[in-house]
């Protein structure tokens, strides 16, 4: 348990330290962070539900997921910033551009790659199993966190 929170804490250091020196923003950077915290956490529920353990094969997986999911907060961050930057677009017009452009990437990217995961649950060996699941779920949410509750926490840094 303790090396599961230390390595939540180092990955979300470094992905926050990283969104400042891209965002120059601190609150921005701290915003793209509550999307992959619900999504460890929900992970973490998940783990909880289907009563799976912190084994040495489930410990990096919210990790893993905290990373991965990152990139889905950068587009949708990105191209918002990118579309509020035109001068004709108000705050509305602008989520629905770049919900529209970077969110349908997001989302199939997500998708495929969850897919490509689940394959794993059919593996006759459990670690394939658990760890293609947990790898699904974890790379979900984050999707979900970033085409449905970025925008709203990004609405507060963007007025």
């Amino acid at each position: 348990k303790k090396a599961q929170i230390s390595s939540i804490i180092q990955v979300s250091i470094v992905i926050l330290l990283f969104c400042i020196l891209t965002y120059r923003s601190l609150v921005t950077s701290l915003i793209i962070l509550v999307p992959l915290a619900l999504g460890a956490l929900i992970t973490f529920a998940t783990m909880g539900f289907g009563q799976i353990g912190l084994f040495i094969y489930t410990v990096p997986v919210a990790s893993l997921g905290m990373g991965l999911g990152v990139d889905y907060a950068l587009y949708i961050t990105s191209r918002l910033r990118e579309e509020l930057e035109k001068a004709n677009l108000n705050l509305y017009q602008a989520y629905q551009q770049a919900l529209t452009t970077s969110g349908k990437s997001v989302f199939y990217t997500a998708l495929s790659i969850a897919i490509g995961v689940s394959i794993l649950l059919v593996s006759p060996l459990r670690f394939q199993a658990i760890l293609g699941g947990m790898v699904a779920v974890v790379i979900i949410v984050n999707m979900l966190g970033a085409l449905f509750l970025l925008p709203i926490l990004l609405r507060w840094q963007f007025k």
